[in-house]
C-alpha cells in the first residue's frame, strides 16, 4: 500500500512539472507573438470584437493586472516566496481530500508566477496584451489568467469541497473519516437476547 501511495505521489509530481512547463511555454510563446506582431505597429492593437475585446501590446513593470507599478526588485523575491509556498503545499496534498482540484489550482498559480517571473528577470517588465475594452479591464496576459483561474479553483475547493484529511484506506461518513481498522471494530452490539440489533 505504501509503495502504491508513493508511486501515485511521484506521478502527480511529474504531471505537475510537465503541466506547469507546458503552460509556461505557452505563456512565453503568446508574449513572443505579441512582441513580434503588435509592438512594432504605430498603433499596437488588433481589434477582435469592436468595442469589446482587442489585443493591445503594452509592458507592465508592476504586478499582475497592472497593480502596483514599479518595484521590480520587490516583485522577484516575492514571487520566489510564493513559489516555495506553493511547492510545500503541493507536497502536503496526498493527505488532503479532493487533492486533484488542489493540484490543478497550484499548477495554474505556479505556472502563472513563473511565466511573469521570467519576464521580470529578463526584461524588468511583463508583456501584456489582452484588453477587454468594454469594461476597461486592466490589460493582462496568459500568466495572469493562470493565476486568476488557479486562485478561483483553490478558493472554490477550500470553501465547498474540502473538509477533512484523506486516508489511504478509508471512507467519509457525514464528515467523519473511518479507516478500515475502525470499521472492523465497530460491529453492531447484541441485545440482551443475544440477537444483533438491526
Amino acid at each position: 500500500m505504501k509503495l502504491q501511495f508513493r508511486k501515485a505521489a511521484v506521478i502527480w509530481y511529474i504531471a505537475g512539472v510537465l503541466a506547469s512547463a507546458a503552460l509556461v511555454a505557452f505563456d512565453q510563446f503568446t508574449k513572443y507573438l505579441a512582441a513580434v506582431y503588435l509592438e512594432p505597429k504605430p498603433i499596437p492593437n488588433l481589434i477582435i470584437i469592436d468595442g469589446v475585446f482587442e489585443l493591445y501590446y503594452t509592458t507592465n513593470p508592476g504586478m499582475a493586472l497592472g497593480l502596483l507599478p514599479g518595484g521590480h526588485l520587490f516583485f522577484v523575491p516575492l514571487t520566489m516566496v510564493i513559489l516555495v509556498g506553493v511547492l510545500i503545499f503541493y507536497v502536503m496534498l496526498p493527505k488532503m481530500r479532493h487533492e486533484a482540484w488542489f493540484r490543478v489550482a497550484l499548477i495554474l498559480i505556479s505556472a502563472g508566477a513563473v511565466g511573469n517571473l521570467i519576464d521580470r528577470v529578463a526584461n524588468q517588465y511583463v508583456v501584456d496584451f489582452f484588453y477587454f475594452k468594454l469594461i476597461d479591464f486592466p490589460i493582462f496576459n496568459m500568466a495572469d489568467s493562470y493565476v486568476v483561474a488557479g486562485t478561483i479553483v483553490l478558493l472554490f475547493t477550500m470553501m465547498f469541497l474540502s473538509g477533512g484529511r484523506k486516508e489511504k484506506t478509508g471512507n467519509v461518513v457525514e464528515g467523519v473519516i473511518l479507516t478500515d481498522d475502525v470499521k472492523k471494530t465497530e460491529t453492531p452490539a447484541d441485545d440482551p437476547d443475544g440477537q444483533p440489533y438491526e
